[in-house]
């Protein structure tokens, strides 16, 4: 079993994101997560179930440093369906022989678009939630274990 050290940890301050192929601007967070669908199936008086679909679903949230939300919103005028590429890579230092981890999720499609989102004092951060098909995922890079 490997002994790990708390310099190991992986710090999301070393991630970039590109949507549509150009880098997002300053990154403050990004989530991708899998839900599995499951249908209760019952077995003599056992109850199991069966996994029946997934979806997939997240959030990027940005401090705005250019027009990419109006950008996005231009795309969805009259009615069209776009969809899009988001690259995450987390390339952190400290991370087991300077592995990274990389993801390409495909067909994304936004459920929201914020447009203006100011208050005085305050950076400006935008939160876009997204959904994507699973089945579209690419890993493109793993941080492995050193044997």
């Amino acid at each position: 079993m490997a002994k790990y050290t708390a310099k190991q940890a992986l710090s999301g301050s070393f991630g970039r994101v590109w949507l549509a192929g150009v880098e997002v601007g300053i990154l403050s967070s990004i989530s991708a997560t899998i839900t599995n669908n499951y249908e209760d199936v019952q077995v003599g008086t056992d109850v199991d179930r069966r996994l029946i679909s997934q979806t997939g679903e997240g959030t990027l949230v940005i401090k705005q440093v250019n027009n990419i939300t109006s950008n996005l919103a231009e795309k969805y005028k009259g009615g069209q369906d776009p969809r899009f590429v988001i690259e995450a890579n987390l390339k952190d230092p400290a991370a087991i022989s300077q592995q990274q981890e990389g993801h390409t999720l495909n067909n994304v499609s936004f459920d929201s678009i914020p447009l203006i989102n100011w208050e005085q004092g305050t950076i400006i951060q935008k939160e876009l939630p997204f959904r994507f098909t699973p089945s579209d995922i690419q890993v493109n890079d793993q941080i492995f274990d050193e044997e």
